[in-house]
């Protein structure tokens, strides 16, 4: 009964002492990131990791492809008409001789009082009416799929924008948006055909300091769209051979040699347990191996790491 317990005993130490040499992390260098390093390291295997530095460049790539994103104002076209909305006030409420009606416009404005609009106005209602809805159509057609200032069509480098609402998400080439000066050429060429010259110049002047932008972008969505593409990217991954040098003595690690360190001490540990056992050899039997001896593996679990070996 001894002796078995004995056997027993002997069997689940040998147990214990395999899967401890199996499973038990390998001590790696201990070195932090920004901390330097106090010697060279170097591989010890062959071993793939992450490449960090390209697969950041590739996901900032990716993220400044992603179009940035605009929400349309609902607003843009009473802003855009703001100042005309000022004249037909200060036209409409006096009554007065057109005297007083300049003094009142030229508190707020240095152009020329526009005598030939407010007297359409007073005398033609109906034909004033027409020409402020051409106006607004004109306005409409010029601004295309929208106006956003000059300076972030010319930094836009995917070509694309979006724009969002609340039931959808559209996608717009910059090609199919217009700038300011655009728009208001092409609302003085339209009025140029039906109206006027001494009309069409204060109309033009009134609109060039009431139009706005109808694109107002959107810093926060821009954003998340982007941070969503570098997500989308997969890391990407290098092979690093046995003895490149990692990080040199003296250096600071960075986050890319703190990383293939770490996967260089994963790959260092040992998985595999070798007994061999040396026995001499006649000369006779095995003559190229009597000087060395025959190595016998009597336990070998195959993996391409390195190994513990016994003696």
């Amino acid at each position: 009964v001894k002796a078995n317990r004995f056997y027993w005993l002997m069997g689940l130490f040998f147990l214990c002492y395999v899967s401890f040499i199996l499973y038990v992390e390998v001590p790696g260098p201990g070195l932090r990131e920004n901390w330097p390093a106090s010697r060279t390291y170097i591989a010890r295997v062959d071993f793939t990791c992450e490449d960090v530095i390209n697969t950041k460049l590739e996901r900032e790539r990716r993220a400044n492809l992603e179009p940035p994103v605009y929400i349309a104002s609902g607003t843009w076209l009473k802003e855009s008409l703001f100042f005309l909305d000022e004249f037909e006030k200060i036209v409409s409420v006096d009554v007065k001789p057109w005297e007083m009606s300049r003094v009142e416009w030229k508190k707020g404005n240095e152009s020329r009082f526009p005598v030939e609009l407010a007297r359409m106005m007073h005398e033609d209602p109906k034909k004033y009416a027409a020409l402020r809805n051409e106006i607004r159509t004109l306005l409409e057609k010029a601004s295309g799929k929208g106006v956003i200032p000059a300076s972030e069509v010319d930094t836009n480098k995917s070509g694309f924008i979006i724009i969002a609402t609340d039931r959808k998400r559209e996608r717009v080439a910059v090609k199919d948006l217009a700038m300011k000066e655009q728009v208001i050429a092409e609302v003085e060429k339209g009025l140029s055909e039906s109206v006027d010259k001494e009309i069409v110049a204060p109309l033009v002047s009134m609109l060039k300091k009431g139009l706005t932008y109808s694109l107002l972008k959107s810093e926060a969505l821009t954003e998340a769209n982007r941070e969503a593409a570098k997500r989308s990217v997969k890391p990407l991954y290098k092979e690093i051979k046995k003895e490149t040098v990692i990080v040199k003595a003296g250096e600071l690690v960075t986050y890319a040699a703190a990383v293939e360190l770490e996967a260089e001490k994963k790959a260092y540990r040992p998985s595999v347990i070798t007994l061999r056992c040396t026995i001499s050899v006649p000369n006779m039997l095995f003559p190229d191996r009597s000087r060395t001896g025959k190595q016998f593996i009597l336990i070998s679990w195959l993996k391409s790491t390195p190994v513990y070996t016994l003696h």
